[in-house]
Order: structure tokens, then C-alpha cells, then sequence
């Protein structure tokens, strides 16, 4: 896993966060550790991770979560742990159920 959206991806130079991502095919689902523009909180996950690697990674683990809920989950458990100032933003153009460990 990566966080794009961590502040120490960027140089001195660039804007600090990501732009938004538009869907462009069916079936797609583009997810983000924090809302566009933003960027992620560092150094308040466990062990090398950020906050958002932290809670997907439980989150992805939870049998029989549709993939919808899993980041609704993991937007919800970000957004509590950082008092609002990480809130994960994902765009999807999703036609059919997807869970990570079978549905």
C-alpha cells in the first residue's frame, strides 16, 4: 500500500495534495487516503503505516464486507481518529458487488 497523499511525497515545489481523479470506465473504483487537495495526516498510524493504511488494511479484512462499505468504514474510523482533519475520499463507477474476501 501507498499514500500518495502523504506530505513527504511531494517536493518543497508542488502544491501539497492530489487533484481529483474523474471515473472514466465502468467498474472502477479510485480510492484516497484524503479529499481532493489535501493531504494525509503522517506519523499517527501504527508501525510504518499512515491512519489510512492503518484502518483499510483491518477494514479489507472483515469477511464478506462489500467493497462500498469497506471505505465507507475506513472514511468513518480516519475522519474520528484525526478530529476531522483526514477525511478519505474515494469515485467509483462500480456496476456489481466486490468484497475482498468473497461476498
Amino acid at each position: 500500500m501507498h499514500e500518495p497523499f502523504r506530505a513527504e511525497n511531494f517536493s518543497r515545489s508542488l502544491r501539497r495534495g492530489l487533484a481529483r481523479t474523474q471515473i472514466q470506465a465502468d467498474g472502477m473504483l479510485i480510492a484516497y487516503a484524503t479529499g481532493p487537495n489535501k493531504t494525509a495526516s503522517d506519523g499517527l498510524g501504527s508501525g510504518n503505516n499512515g491512519l489510512y493504511t492503518q484502518y483499510l488494511i483491518q477494514a479489507i479484512q472483515t469477511p464478506g464486507l462489500k467493497i462500498e462499505e469497506v471505505f465507507k468504514r475506513v472514511r468513518q474510523t480516519v475522519k474520528t481518529a484525526s478530529s476531522g482533519e483526514q477525511v478519505p475520499w474515494y469515485n467509483a463507477s462500480l456496476s456489481g458487488d466486490f468484497c475482498f474476501g468473497g461476498c
